[in-house]
């Protein structure tokens, strides 16, 4: 009885994954293009949002080494330069993250 059970799951397994796989395939729209410009590069315009992530630099600062949290001190000052960001920008100013 205990070679039973085993076969009975494996042969479900069998029996299932063919629907499955079918069910997650759908065909691709034919008659959708992507948006291109007058010109025929991709047409990028939308909304692009990049609040979250002002200032993050996009290398990790040596700095902070291996560690995976800031400091409190080092979280303030993070975000008080975050707010200096955010504030420049809704001025109209472009600012240098992290000078």
């Amino acid at each position: 009885m205990r070679l039973a059970y085993p076969f009975l799951v494996i042969a479900a397994l069998w029996a299932i994954a063919p629907a499955t796989a079918a069910a997650q395939t759908k065909p691709a729209a034919a008659n959708w293009t992507p948006p291109k410009t007058a010109w025929g590069d991709p047409d990028l315009q939308g909304v692009w949002t990049s609040d979250d992530s002002i200032g993050v630099p996009f290398e990790r600062p040596r700095r902070f080494g291996n560690r995976t949290q800031l400091t409190d001190e080092e979280y303030a000052e993070r975000a008080q330069e975050n707010n200096r960001i955010a504030s420049s920008v809704q001025a109209g100013i472009n600012p240098q993250a992290g000078g």
